[in-house]
């Protein structure tokens, strides 16, 4: 839960979603995203024949709606601050990470693995 909580003001501010404050003579407002993480144990990226992503699946993602989402348009996988190309997906799928849903229409707008130093992972 700590992690998500560290993540979530990463990631929105990568999307340029990142909740504003606004103040005026009442106080202070805040905007907020329609866009919600969820961290999940693993997350499969299910690819087409042409490496395009067609569904999301999570296990242990306590907080999710359902366990299966459908991408969105712009759909984006990163590692990291990096983002990946589809021809990486296959390395990262399975791993855990956070996975990005639009409240509005519940499509997954992108998947976030976390990064993991290699070089020290021996």
């Amino acid at each position: 839960m700590v992690k998500l909580v560290r993540l979530i003001p990463i990631i929105l501010g990568f999307w340029g979603l990142a909740m504003t404050a606004q103040s005026d003579e009442s106080g202070a407002r805040v905007i907020d995203s329609p866009i919600n993480g969820f961290e999940a144990s693993t997350i499969e990226l299910v690819t087409n024949s042409s490496a395009e992503v067609v569904q999301v699946v999570t296990e242990g993602c306590e907080l999710c709606a359902s366990p299966r989402f459908l991408p969105a348009r712009d759909f984006r996988v990163r590692v990291g601050r990096e983002e990946v190309s589809a021809n990486s997906y296959r390395h990262y799928s399975g791993k855990p990470g956070t996975v990005m849903v639009d409240s509005r229409n519940g499509f997954a707008t992108s998947v976030m693995f976390y990064a993991q130093d290699e070089e020290n992972a021996e």
